[in-house]
């Protein structure tokens, strides 16, 4: 019986569930069919270069590695182009269409609501300052003392940001999500040299001195705040700018980010970094990750091994949980596995 002949990760190894259509097991079929033929031919084309890579590091080195890395670097270039020419000779399927499509009102979706949320901050600001200059020094207008008919938005009110189930069910898993993301080496706090971001970050955003001052002292303070980990408001500065530098909305985040930062001046440790956390709001599900297909279809094929078949069936359904795969939906992915 044939094996499927979906690429897989080296770690992972090949996949040796036999052919349900295509030259695929059935939950790499699913996968293809959920993302469409293009999208899903190019990561199986991303996975085996990099498997490739990773393989010549393991086998050669010196010069020798230098000479074969560019001959495959060399390689893979013009695989790639290949694949673009495929790409757009090739008619779209309905499953490349709904996925792009699928794609395509995400993003947007998450667009506008950016957009919206800078908007109101943006307003929000500019009432202040009309406020402020209206009130004078002692907080009076035309001798009468001003005070708020509405309460303050969570991430403009200083107080709010201690409060206790806020912060253990909100704040800490957003940051905890949030320096997931992949940061450069050259890039990431320490405490021995100061890391690009800190630099990036002033150029950028164009930061006020006080601004610029506040973000110097917090990025390079080792301090642990909401008991996390030392430098934790640092290395979430890190993964925010990383997210930031390699999105399609790059300027708009840039703008969010600079108010976040001018807006911090005068906030305590826990309110800076919550701030931080806010530039992000809307996008944290755009963060790179692999389709729930492929990480299922890495996961469970290689629960076949185990001859209990009800330990099997339990370890899998432990799988899809953990990856809230939908209950109607389970059934497809065991059925395989189970045979």
């Amino acid at each position: 019986m044939p094996s499927c002949l979906a690429v897989r990760h080296m770690k992972a190894g090949q996949c040796t569930h036999r052919v349900y259509k295509e030259d695929l097991c059935k939950m790499h079929y699913n996968s293809m069919k959920a993302k469409g033929p293009k999208t899903y031919s190019t990561s199986q084309m991303t996975i085996r270069h990099e498997n490739e890579r990773m393989a010549l590091k393991k086998k050669a080195d010196g010069d020798e590695y230098i000479i074969q890395s560019v001959a495959l670097r060399v390689r893979q270039r013009i695989e790639y182009h290949h694949m673009l020419e495929w790409i757009h000779d090739t008619p779209d399927t309905p499953e490349d269409v709904a996925y792009i499509e699928n794609v395509r009102a995400k993003n947007m979706k998450r667009k506008a609501e950016h957009e919206a949320r800078f908007a109101r901050i943006e307003q929000e600001r500019l009432d202040r300052e009309a406020r402020d200059e209206r009130e004078g020094d002692d907080g009076l207008f035309m001798g009468i003392q001003v005070v708020p008919v509405a309460p303050v938005p969570f991430h403009e009110d200083r107080q709010n940001i201690h409060l206790a189930v806020t912060v253990n069910e909100v704040v800490k898993k957003t940051i905890q999500k949030v320096i997931t993301i992949p940061v450069p080496a050259d890039y990431r706090w320490n405490t021995e040299t100061v890391a690009k971001t800190l630099g990036e970050i002033i150029a950028e955003c164009k930061l006020s001195i006080a601004a610029a001052r506040l973000l110097s002292e917090k990025y390079l303070s080792e301090e642990t705040i909401y008991d996390m980990v030392p430098g934790i408001y640092g290395k979430t500065l890190d993964s925010v700018w990383q997210f930031i530098k390699g999105h399609a909305d790059k300027v708009l985040l840039i703008k969010t980010l600079k108010t976040e930062l001018e807006d911090n001046i005068d906030m305590c440790a826990q309110g800076n970094l919550t701030r931080l956390c806010n530039v992000l709001q809307g996008y944290l599900d755009d963060m790179p990750a692999p389709p729930i297909a492929e990480i299922l279809g890495d996961l469970l094929p290689p629960l076949a091994e185990i001859e209990d078949r009800e330990v099997r069936r339990e370890k899998a359904l432990q799988i899809m949980r953990t990856h809230n795969v939908p209950d109607d939906q389970q059934e497809v992915w065991l059925e395989p596995l189970m045979a």
